[in-house]
């Protein structure tokens, strides 16, 4: 949670689902977006598990290819493979009132749109002065001049950094991407390096690719610790995404210093995830009566099914079977079709078959 976030913000996060998915809606319709961000921040967690459609905003649009590297750190940190959020979202505002028309892009639609803005709002960043509010929100002009740099070439290269996981061929892909971000200076080499890390298709071809970089240690350290410290609050859903790339990792190079007990601590807070979720399946099972409520428990159980398939990578299946058993139980609950479907996402199709064989309770 956000430590700046006063009570009315706090209340957002926690408002029931109903409530919570519409004042996301008005927020996403707010046309100030540095307040609508502040608002949002300390539910992100939140979002992250509720995946409700959004809308993408000019701003949110815009920043879609550093997205990973934003952080809610309060400071510019210049040798980190990250840029505040803070900061981030005061350029991209002032960039989208300057050169974007204020309307909402369809989620699936934002390659293509995002292809024909990103190259714009490059061009304009690398020449604007700092935006409106940017020192009062706490940086200077040389921390101005840097962030402006880096979202300069990683809007240059939004398009190929969002299409790199779809490469048929991901090490060359890598390499080309590489040697695109050197022609930007070593900070972006650094942070594209960042984004290939943190990506489960792209990492070993980035480990790969950059062995010849002298700052490669140092990145790779710094998202082993950002992919771990991602676990601590992520939803099942996106606790997926942490654990693959850093699964990823570790089959690349299990050697590399520091890997082995960030898989450690990843495989700890998948149990805990899965501990924590069986007891949330089985309230939602509980009061699971109508069509949209089964299709969010069916959902609920899809992302925990896969993030038993990556942690039983990370740490074995053995070490999971308690919490799995706990979730595979809530099935209980549930008219025998519905049953029988939730156990085939949690449990596999044989314990979905052999609960169809068995005689009526």
């Amino acid at each position: 949670m956000n430590a700046d976030a006063g009570p009315g913000i706090v209340a957002i996060a926690a408002a029931p689902e109903d409530k919570f998915r519409r004042i996301v809606a008005l927020l996403d319709g707010l046309r100030d977006r540095v307040v609508a961000e502040r608002l949002i921040a300390p539910a992100r967690p939140r979002l992250a598990h509720l995946r409700p459609a959004r809308p993408l905003q000019p701003t949110r649009l815009l920043l879609l290819p550093v997205e990973p590297l934003l952080s809610d750190t309060p400071r510019f940190e210049p040798g980190a493979p990250s840029l505040p959020r803070r900061a981030a979202v005061l350029i991209a505002v002032a960039a989208a009132e300057a050169i974007l028309p204020p309307t909402p892009i369809a989620p699936d639609d934002a390659l293509r749109a995002g292809a024909a803005i990103w190259p714009r709002a490059a061009e304009w960043v690398a020449s604007a002065a700092p935006p409106a509010g940017w020192a009062q929100a706490g940086f200077d002009g040389p921390a101005h001049a840097a962030i402006s740099a880096r979202l300069h070439g990683l809007l240059t290269l939004g398009t190929d950094l969002l299409a790199a996981p779809a490469a048929a061929e991901p090490l060359i892909e890598a390499e080309r991407l590489l040697a695109l971000a050197s022609e930007f200076g070593e900070q972006l080499v650094i942070c594209v390096l960042a984004l290939l890390l943190r990506h489960p298709v792209m990492a070993p071809a980035a480990l790969a690719a950059s062995e010849t970089l002298q700052a490669a240690p140092a990145v790779l350290a710094h998202t082993i610790a950002a992919l771990c410290a991602r676990s601590h609050d992520e939803s099942p859903a996106r606790l997926v995404e942490a654990a693959r790339a850093l699964a990823a990792l570790r089959d690349a190079a299990p050697s590399r210093p520091g890997l082995a007990d960030a898989v450690t601590e990843m495989a700890r807070h998948c149990h805990a995830s899965l501990q924590r979720a069986a007891a949330d399946v089985r309230a939602q099972a509980e009061t699971a009566r109508d069509d949209a409520q089964i299709a969010a428990l069916e959902a609920t159980a899809r992302d925990l099914s896969r993030l038993h398939q990556v942690a039983s990578h990370l740490a074995g299946a053995a070490a999971l079977a308690e919490p799995m058993a706990s979730i595979a139980a809530a099935a209980d609950l549930l008219p025998r079709p519905d049953a029988i479907r939730l156990l085939e996402i949690i449990a596999g199709p044989d314990a979905a078959l052999a609960l169809a064989r068995s005689p009526p309770r």
